[in-house]
């Protein structure tokens, strides 16, 4: 008994979904290689994974049904969905290849799957298996597609999904985009990446074991730092209701091997001081559980007012950028530095990524400055009426160990 008990806990199960080939409603490019790409993830964490494109809503039901029966008390259940979506303000539905070109909202429940609706949604099956744990990645944040033209008697919903009450306990959802934004596939027309946006940020973080907590946390301040690049606005979002950490690999990474290597005084200094919701949302991103990481999070919050409050001012105009940081470009080539300068030509929201030595002050000694080599993401940041706009580091991964961003 004590053997098939052990066998159950550890049975980790994973359903994923990419819809490109819609017949009737605009196709979609980048859906199945998303999806794919974290089945061939999940897979890697040890997880029996059916992945699935391109179905229609009889497939798709019949598909999550195989799905849910597979199911074990004590499982570990991971539901990934890629594709259209719509929500009728309340209930947020998937949606598949056969789907009418238009419908109205009456009809669209019957024909489209729910993801959570008490009762028969996707997860409120999932969660009637009595999973230990139950994880659900949705990017279905796109324009909806049965929304008439403008002026036209139209949906509750017209772009994105809607916000999900709390979800059961045991169950961490995330979303590519917050309620009412649209996702972004790519950053132009010029971009070649086979991902959307949000799922080429994902996928890296959550291949190092992160918590999905930090995972989605790391992945909110870079897509929200590229999609304003792009002159758009996308923050995934997440509704997490598990205690204590979780990951898809059977253990996630020490919290403490991707800390910040400074004491609490330190970073206490560093979120006091903090002038960026970009630069604050990175370190947010590194600090574990615990009374720092509520110190920054309340900062960030007050910053992200008080940057809303100054863009209504009208007042304001855009300064001179001032770039705070120093890097040297290492040419990927040739190995040598092909530049050592500040960049005084980026314009605000300008986006400029790359291996960089960074001469970077640390908070808790001015006077000591810290150089070290890393990957870098910079982007310039308006400042506030009377203050000149700053270059940030809004993702930094160090290269060398010990080497940390201060």
């Amino acid at each position: 008994m004590t053997a098939v008990a052990t066998v159950h806990a550890e049975n980790r199960v994973a359903l994923a979904i990419g819809e490109d080939a819609y017949q009737n409603l605009e196709p979609l490019k980048k859906a199945v290689a998303d999806a794919t790409g974290y089945a061939d993830l999940l897979a890697t964490k040890g997880f029996q994974v059916r992945s699935r494109h391109d179905l229609t809503y009889s497939q798709m039901n019949t598909e999550i049904a195989a799905f849910v029966a597979s199911i074990q008390p004590g499982d570990t259940a991971v539901f990934v969905y890629s594709g259209h979506g719509w929500s009728d303000g309340s209930t947020n539905y998937l949606i598949g290849v056969d789907a009418p070109r238009s419908a109205n909202e009456d009809e669209l429940p019957g024909i489209t799957m729910p993801l959570k609706n008490g009762i028969s949604g996707v997860l409120n099956r999932i969660e009637r298996k009595g999973t230990q744990l139950r994880v659900a990645i949705v990017d279905a944040c796109r324009d909806n597609p049965f929304a008439p033209p403008s002026g036209a008697k139209g949906f509750s919903h017209s772009r994105g999904l809607a916000p999900m009450a709390p979800p059961p306990a045991a169950t961490f959802i995330v979303f590519s985009a917050s309620a009412g934004e649209s996702a972004l596939d790519r950053l132009s027309d010029a971009d070649a990446s086979p991902n959307s946006v949000f799922t080429r940020v994902f996928l890296p973080h959550l291949a190092v074991d992160m918590t999905l907590l930090d995972a989605t946390n790391a992945t909110q301040a870079e897509v929200v730092s590229l999609a304003s690049a792009a002159g758009r606005s996308q923050k995934p979002a997440y509704y997490d209701e598990v205690v204590g950490p979780a990951c898809l690999a059977k253990e996630c990474s020490s919290p403490v091997a991707t800390a910040p290597s400074r004491s609490d005084e330190a970073l206490a200094a560093t979120i006091e001081h903090a002038k960026t919701p970009h630069a604050l949302s990175v370190l947010l991103a590194d600090l574990p559980v615990g009374t720092l990481r509520d110190k920054a999070r309340e900062k960030l919050e007050a910053l992200r007012k008080g940057q809303a409050a100054s863009l209504e001012t009208p007042e304001a105009t855009p300064a001179t950028v001032v770039p705070t940081i120093v890097a040297a470009v290492l040419a990927p080539a040739s190995g040598a530095f092909a530049a050592a300068a500040s960049e005084p030509n980026l314009m605000p929201g300008n986006h400029v990524s790359g291996r960089a030595a960074m001469l970077i002050a640390d908070a808790s000694d001015p006077q000591k400055p810290v150089v070290g080599l890393r990957t870098v993401v910079c982007s310039t940041i308006t400042g506030a009426p009377g203050q000149p706009p700053s270059t940030v580091a809004v993702k930094a991964e160090a290269d060398i160990p010990g080497l940390k961003m201060h």
